[in-house]
C-alpha cells in the first residue's frame, strides 16, 4: 500500500497503535474482525476503485478513532466503495449479521436497553427507508436484498 501512495513505510509503531486501537476493550464489534472483512469486500470490487491503495489507508484508519455520529452519503467511487465495504455488514449471512447485531448491543452496553432499542431502531429504519443501502451497483446486487432482510428482522425482534 505504502509503495503504491509513493510514501516511505511508516513508523513501525503505527501498525501496532491502530491494532490497539481495534483492540480495545469496549469495542466488541469495530475490532480487527472488521477490519479483516472489510478487506475482504474490498478484495472483490479492487478492480473498480480508482485509487485502491488510498481506499486500503482509509479502511485501516475509517474506525480507529470510532465516532457514531458520522456517515456521510458518499461522493465518487472511490468513496462509495469505501463505505459499502464498511456497511457491507448488513447484506452478510443472517448467523454472521445475528453475531454483529448482538456485538453492536455489546459495544453499547452502558446505554440502557429501552434507549438503546429506540435508537437502534430508528438507525435501522433510516437503511430500509433508503432508496437503495449501497452506493455502488456491485454491493447493490449481492447484498442490498440480504440486508434488507436482515434489517427487517432484526427490527422485528427490536419490536418495531
Amino acid at each position: 500500500m505504502w509503495k503504491e501512495l509513493g510514501a516511505a513505510n511508516p513508523d513501525p509503531k503505527l501498525h501496532g497503535e491502530l491494532a490497539a486501537r481495534y483492540g480495545e476493550p469496549h469495542r466488541k464489534y469495530h475490532t480487527l474482525q472488521h477490519l479483516e472483512e472489510c478487506f475482504e469486500k474490498l478484495d472483490e470490487v479492487r478492480t473498480l476503485a480508482e485509487h485502491p491503495a488510498e481506499i486500503d489507508l482509509a479502511l485501516w484508519f475509517h474506525d480507529a478513532i470510532y465516532n457514531v455520529k458520522r456517515r456521510p452519503i458518499p461522493r465518487g467511487t472511490d468513496a462509495e466503495i469505501l463505505v459499502d465495504v464498511d456497511l457491507s455488514i448488513l447484506g452478510a449471512a443472517p448467523e454472521r449479521f445475528d453475531e454483529f447485531e448482538r456485538q453492536v448491543r455489546e459495544e453499547y452496553a452502558w446505554v440502557p436497553d429501552f434507549l438503546f432499542r429506540r435508537e437502534r431502531r430508528t438507525i435501522l429504519k433510516e437503511f430500509l427507508a433508503r432508496t437503495r443501502i449501497f452506493s455502488s451497483a456491485h454491493f447493490r446486487g449481492r447484498y442490498e436484498q440480504q440486508a434488507r432482510s436482515n434489517i427487517e428482522r432484526s427490527l422485528g425482534r427490536l419490536g418495531a
